[in-house]
């Protein structure tokens, strides 16, 4: 069997900092200590059953594309539901939504809207040089 030759490029790739930081949680609580993991986005527990059902459901449902924007208003409307019941916060469905609407929504808004438009570039000019430098 012929062994496959890793490109050049990929050799140049520097391991990614999320895998280097979930890996030294896991050596640190390996020697006793008593760490929460943030890097990776994971809860450290399985999923409770109630969520699976309601994923398979979601599915049985046809939940399978993306939602809009602002979120599905049912959920917005369960979401306000549970803020009521439980930090006793009135809040209206139609004032709640995704990061990527609140974001929008901000963006718009703010009147430090450019200076974050302008970091958002920034960043992006970076990726991109730093790209171009590793010959990607």
């Amino acid at each position: 069997m012929e062994q496959i030759q890793i490109s050049d490029r990929i050799k140049r790739m520097a391991a990614s900092q999320t895998l280097a930081m979930s890996q030294k949680s896991s050596e640190l609580r390996a020697a006793g200590v008593d760490v929460i993991n943030l890097s990776v986005g994971e809860p450290d527990f399985n999923t409770p059953d109630h969520i699976k059902a309601a994923a398979k459901k979601a599915v049985d449902d046809n939940y399978t594309r993306y939602p809009p924007v602002p979120g599905y208003m049912d959920l917005r409307e369960a979401i306000a539901k549970k803020l009521k019941q439980e930090n006793d916060a009135k809040i209206l469905a139609d004032f709640l939504g995704t990061t990527q609407d609140i974001t929008k929504e901000y963006l718009q808004n703010s009147s430090r809207a450019g200076e974050i438009e302008h970091y958002i570039l920034d960043r992006c000019e970076q990726m991109i040089g730093k790209t171009k430098q590793l010959g990607v």
